[in-house]
């Protein structure tokens, strides 16, 4: 093999080799950047529902801690339960029930109702202000959107 053709084929590899290393490296930019995409996108996500969550419980409390009629309470509840169920999390969503229920019972006129109603009212309070604290709502609080095939 003469002089020229030498250097010919290694021209050749060296362009080959470059085309392939720059490839590989816009496809790997090209792949991080979409996990970069879905991860700001879910964290987003996760914030909108957080405001979401924070108001939907902050008008929870305004209901129960005014402590009006029982009628009013259930009511006003009631009208939020759409929201509840859509953006509380199951142990609100549960304890908001259980309060509805006890303040129905307690229009029955039983003793023992009222008293449920007030136990129903604080452990829906107590459980709100447990997940308003710091770092509670940072988990999240959608179904994560499917990855990009790795």
């Amino acid at each position: 093999m003469n002089q020229p053709t030498a250097t010919l084929i290694a021209a050749i590899v060296t362009a080959i080799g470059s085309t392939i290393v720059g490839t590989a490296a816009v496809l790997f930019a090209w792949r991080q950047n979409a996990k970069t995409l879905i991860q700001q996108r879910q964290m987003a996500l996760d914030e909108r529902l957080g405001d979401r969550r924070i108001e939907l419980y902050l008008g929870i409390l305004q209901i129960l801690v005014a402590k009006s009629a029982p009628v009013t309470e259930a009511d006003g509840l009631r009208d939020l339960l759409p929201k509840v169920v859509a953006f509380a999390s199951e142990d609100v969503q549960q304890h908001v029930e259980r309060f509805i229920l006890a303040s129905v019972a307690s229009q029955g006129e039983k003793p023992t109702a009222d008293h449920d109603m007030d136990l129903q009212r604080e452990a829906v309070i107590t459980i709100i202000r447990a997940e308003l604290q710091p770092g509670r709502l940072q988990r999240p609080l959608a179904p994560r959107p499917r990855q990009a095939p790795e």
